[in-house]
């Protein structure tokens, strides 16, 4: 195919940022671009290392097979709610549409590219969760070189079905949603309730199912995973049927995504004309309320960007939910114990934070300005105020959920006295500390030339950053409570003492935002 080699580097080029870490003539932006290239290997390499410790903990209570399928199921599941977030978006939804259609290339070398581009991103969640497992069953199992060759055969096409499900209910979703005049909105409804749905499918349906019979439970549902089980423990039939099957669905989306490329395109980001419009009055707000208008707009015109900011915290409220009815008899009584409480409540209030800090908005808030950055610098505002307005816009969606789901973490574990305070302090305290930790990650390291908006939601590294950020936020007082002795005798002080050290560090971060912050923003610029 004319092309197709061509712009497959520049679409792995640019999803890596290598381009700009090799040939940008701003210092700056040339250490932003190597700072995210060194922040998504690291960030892999952690998620290798914990994954790893998970699996080997659990490697003596399981099937070796069971231990090597948990990174597959891993993989695959991220792979397909990635998938559906995003195909529609890196198919049919990119900014550069008419420069690569001017191009001397074939749609078919178009489409393939950008499936490609799909594939090398779940690849990088694949690194973060195989080499767990495979460390795992090689320390369980003896090994042989044709099952060597038969796991790599598969895991590399694993992704390839889970791609092409993913961004055809993508596609058909966002088809059905252009039949409505706020296409955007039911998108995003539309992206929520097939996400939950997923969610309530997995985890809720099978909350008996053990973990060394997950493969199995699975596998009923989706019979490639039981090849792979089939294929590792040498039935090489299997194996040819796992890949072929996965090469011939990529392929097969690619050459219909081809046929229908420019109808699909038309249709998807096609804008509806109203009809009978009437001149309104103007109504004047102050600039803040304007600012923060504007926020709300942008957020709520990418269902992509709402799906990762709010997954989360609706995420928190379903475990809420669902808790009332799995907590109750032996096992309330047990977990309402006074020895047991304090170690209970301290989990689920850092539970119940990581959920609203684990995708802020302000992460990506910048970067989603994208080449029009210039139009919101060119306002008579201060940067400050620009900033602050996004802040406000993330802790006005995170604050409600973690007092939502504090109220109800309260009831279902009866906690009392001191550490009510906690259990409402410690989440909100994780909502501003993540929302402007978050607008700095953004504010350091922007995506501003980004093609389609998965690439700020999911490939920006301030995205990442605030990723690592959250994990450290909730597995730092978790380790110091449990590994340090008196801490747990005191520990609704000590966590109270975390949750003011970092209200602290986020009045310090909000105070730098009129100074720092609105020079740092003023240099900001589309490279």
């Amino acid at each position: 195919m004319k092309g197709f080699k061509q712009l497959c580097g520049l679409q792995l080029k640019s999803l890596l940022n290598i381009n700009k870490a090799r040939f940008s003539k701003d210092p700056k932006e040339k250490r932003r671009a190597w700072m995210s290239v060194i922040v998504i290997v690291f960030l892999s390499l952690y998620f290798v290392f914990i994954f790893g410790v998970q699996v080997s903990a659990m490697s003596g209570y399981v099937q070796p097979e069971a231990i090597l399928s948990l990174g597959v199921i891993a993989c695959i599941m991220l792979t397909l709610i990635t998938s559906v977030a995003s195909g529609y978006s890196v198919l049919f939804g990119g900014k550069d549409h008419d420069a690569v259609l001017s191009l001397p290339v074939g749609k078919r070398a178009i489409v393939l590219s950008r499936l490609l581009l799909l594939y090398v991103s779940a690849v990088i969640n694949m690194i973060m969760f195989v080499p767990g497992t495979l460390i795992a069953y090689i320390r369980l199992a003896e090994i042989s070189a044709g099952m060597i060759l038969s796991y790599a055969l598969m895991i590399l096409t694993a992704p390839m079905v889970p791609i092409a499900l993913g961004s055809l209910i993508s596609v058909l979703l966002a088809l059905f949603s252009t039949l409505f005049k706020k296409k955007n909105i039911i998108g995003i409804i539309t992206n929520l309730l097939f996400f939950f749905g997923m969610f309530f499918a997995i985890f809720f349906a099978n909350t008996s199912m053990a973990i060394g019979n997950m493969a199995s439970g699975l596998g009923s549902i989706y019979p490639p995973l039981q090849w792979f089980i089939y294929g590792v423990g040498g039935n090489w039939a299997y194996t040819a049927v796992f890949v072929l099957l996965n090469l011939a669905s990529i392929v097969l989306l690619g050459l219909i995504a081809a046929k229908l490329f420019g109808p699909l395109y038309d249709r998807i980001n096609a804008v509806r004309q109203k009809r009978g419009y009437k001149f309104k009055g103007a109504e004047a707000s102050s600039i803040s309320k304007a600012l923060y208008r504007r926020e709300w707009r942008r957020f709520t015109a990418s269902p992509i960007f709402v799906l990762n900011v709010m997954s989360g915290p609706i995420m928190g409220t379903i475990l809420c939910i669902g808790a009332i009815f799995f907590i109750k008899g032996d096992i309330k009584q047990l977990v309402t114990m006074p020895e047991i409480m304090p170690m209970v409540a301290a989990i689920v209030s850092v539970a119940l934070g990581f959920f609203v800090s684990m995708s802020p908005a302000t992460s990506c808030l910048i970067s989603a300005e994208g080449n029009r950055l210039w139009l919101l610098k060119s306002l008579p505002v201060s940067g400050g105020l620009a900033l602050r307005a996004k802040l406000r816009m993330n802790n006005t969606m995170m604050i409600p959920f973690a007092l939502l789901n504090s109220t109800i973490a309260l009831f279902v574990f009866d906690i009392k006295g001191i550490w009510i305070l906690v259990l409402y302090l410690v989440p909100v305290i994780y909502a501003l500390f993540s929302g402007v930790s978050g607008l700095w990650s953004n504010l350091l390291l922007p995506k501003l030339d980004w093609k389609h908006d998965t690439e700020f939601v999911k490939q920006g590294a301030s995205v990442l950053v605030s990723v690592l950020v959250g994990m450290v936020i909730v597995a730092a007082p978790m380790v110091l409570l449990f590994t340090v002795g008196i801490l747990m005798e005191h520990a609704a002080q000590f966590m109270l003492a975390w949750a003011m050290l970092l209200l602290l560090i986020s009045i310090i971060l909000r105070r730098l935002l009129s100074t720092r912050g609105t020079e740092k923003f003023r240099q900001l610029d589309v490279a």
